[in-house]
Order: structure tokens, then sequence, then C-alpha cells
């Protein structure tokens, strides 16, 4: 096991970094498959839809998924869901071992689209996170706001 733990050391500047990695390792720690899914737009375009819709998807409910009913309110602030589903890694394409299935945990950040909520919204931005642009292909691209988002 000390092995396998020396051959996935991370990256680290410093030996106090290293020695903890080793004793989380040596203390069975797993590894966590979780990603940031941030959803950012003007107002009433999907993305409150959009986050059921993957949801739905990604845990098997896919017949939830088809069912839009249209009483989506409008998302005060912001709205942060998990949504967690299982990776089939019997080919051994994640990590170094395969295994059957690996749970992925998504955690969906779904921005209110009004600009009373655009000052707040950059507290909970960062860089190692999915983001998903969504606006209206009905309308013309220099009304969407895409370039603002972006």
């Amino acid at each position: 096991e000390l092995k396998e733990s020396l051959e996935t050391l991370p990256p680290a500047k410093h030996a106090k970094a290293m020695l903890g990695y080793l004793r989380d390792m040596a203390g069975g720690a797993k590894k966590l498959y979780r990603t940031k899914l941030m959803l950012v737009g003007a107002e009433n375009v999907g993305k409150t839809s959009l986050v059921k819709m993957l949801s739905s998807i990604w845990t098997g409910n896919s017949n939830a998924a088809l069912q839009h009913t249209g009483d989506t309110l409008s998302t005060d602030g912001i709205d942060i869901t998990k949504s967690t589903f299982r990776y089939d890694n019997s080919q051994g394409k994640v990590g170094r071992f395969p295994s059957e299935e690996i749970p992925i945990e998504v955690l969906f950040f779904d921005f209110g689209g009004q600009e009373l909520y655009y000052t707040t919204h950059q507290f909970f931005l960062s860089a190692r996170s999915v983001y998903i642009v969504v606006f209206p292909v009905t309308t013309k691209f220099e009304d969407s706001r895409v370039v603002f988002w972006i």
C-alpha cells in the first residue's frame, strides 16, 4: 500500500503536505470524486430546469427529466444542490485500479439571473469548477449577455 501511496503522491512544495498525504493514505483515506457545476446566465433562461434535467438523467430517473411542468420559480440568490451518480469503471478508465462503480458527486450552483444578485455571485465562483452559460437561442446573440458571463 505504501508503494501505491508513493506512486500517487501529489506534487507538493512542502514536506508537511507530503507527510499529511501519506498519513491520510495510511489511515484508509479514499479519493473523492466531486465537481462543482456552475450554471450562470440571465434570469428565466432555464438554469433551474437544466439542473433538474441533468440530475434526473444522471441518477437514472430519466422519466422525471422529460416531465416539464413549467412551474419553476425564479431563483433567489443561489440554489446549491447535490446529486450523486455512479460511473461504470469496470474498464478501469478512472484511477489506477478498475472497480465496478465510482460514485461521482456533482454540486450544482444555480445562480439567480437577476442583476441584483450579480455582486454576490463572485464569492462563489472558483477556477476549479465547470461553468455552463445558459442563454435563450431564440434571442439575438448581442441581447443574450453571453459575453458578460464569459
